[in-house]
């Protein structure tokens, strides 16, 4: 069995499938990174012409995806 720290390959797999591992994981981490910085300026810049904190504003919406009630979409400010 093998494994690195982080998303480097991991050698091991599940069992399931022979020959399976994860070397999947790194390129998805990479683009995703990749895709973050890409959209973090253009985020910045057109939710900062419509909300007070966009990145507050993006924090405080994980409260509405846990609770779908009304009332909680209503306390965002």
């Amino acid at each position: 069995m093998g494994y690195a720290v982080g998303w480097k390959i991991a050698v091991c797999n599940s069992g399931g499938h022979a020959g399976w591992n994860q070397g999947w994981r790194t390129p998805l981490r990479q683009a995703l990174d990749w895709l973050r910085d890409q959209m973090t300026p253009l985020f910045e810049q057109k939710a900062g012409k419509l909300l007070r904190d966009p990145w507050g504003a993006r924090n405080e919406y994980i409260s509405v995806i846990l609770d779908r009630a009304p009332e909680s979409r209503d306390e965002i400010h």
